[in-house]
Order: structure tokens, then C-alpha cells, then sequence
């Protein structure tokens, strides 16, 4: 194994070790939410002019529902991974 993929190996470990004992938990992770697609191909039969006002109505809406960095402290991440919930 080379030199570079065994250091790796053991940052990795201590960092894992330290999420365990709970030396993390202070952290806050960052998590950027990039806007989901839109799938209006469901609208009936509307007319196209209205379609697009819907559309641009929806992507307003999801926009502004998932702008920016949604921000969670190691802690919670750690006890949502042992309730099946993160």
C-alpha cells in the first residue's frame, strides 16, 4: 500500500474515532440544497401561457423552500444515524 493511501487511511481513522467518542458533536456541518426539478408534464389540459405561469410560480416557490445552507451539529447527525432518521 503506498505511502499517501496509508496516511489517508489513518486521518480517516482518527477522525472516526473522534465522531464516536463524541469529540465532534460541538461541530456544525454545513450542507448546501440546490433547488429540486420541476415536473408540471400533470397540468391537464392547459393552455401553454398558463403552463408557464405555473411553472414559474412552482420555481419561485421551491426557491425560496430550499434556498441557501441548511445548517446541523454533529451531534444530531450522530443520534439521527442511530435512530434510522439522518
Amino acid at each position: 500500500m503506498n505511502e499517501k493511501l496509508q496516511d489517508y487511511e489513518n486521518s480517516f481513522n482518527k477522525m472516526r474515532q473522534k465522531l464516536r467518542d463524541g469529540k465532534l458533536d460541538h461541530l456544525l456541518i454545513e450542507i448546501e440544497v440546490s433547488t429540486p426539478p420541476i415536473d408540471i408534464s400533470n397540468s391537464g389540459n392547459i393552455p401553454p401561457e398558463m403552463a408557464n405561469v405555473q411553472k414559474s410560480i412552482l420555481t419561485v416557490i421551491a426557491v425560496i423552500i430550499t434556498r441557501g445552507k441548511k445548517g446541523k451539529r454533529v451531534f444530531h447527525l450522530r443520534i439521527g444515524q442511530k435512530e434510522g432518521i439522518a
